[in-house]
């Protein structure tokens, strides 16, 4: 586990209040992850030692968002 110094936290900038205006699509959660090392023999020690191995945060469209989202004037 050579990795043991990666760290992908991204910082939140506050609480996530405002809902997205996007409607039919499918929101990425925030417990979403995408694995950092991608075969199967990278993964195995972290898998013998029991604890998660390194993965970055998934990206996509939240429910959720921080800041409000700009609404284009009527008639646009």
């Amino acid at each position: 586990m050579h990795d043991a110094d990666l760290d992908f936290t991204i910082v939140r900038l506050g609480k996530c209040r405002f809902s997205s205006p996007l409607s039919g699509v499918r929101f990425t959660g925030d417990d979403e992850r995408g694995l950092y090392h991608t075969r199967l023999e990278d993964l195995r020690p972290w898998i013998a030692a029991g604890v998660g191995p390194p993965a970055m945060e998934a990206a996509g469209p939240r429910e959720k968002l921080f800041l409000i989202p700009h609404k284009p004037p009527v008639g646009s």
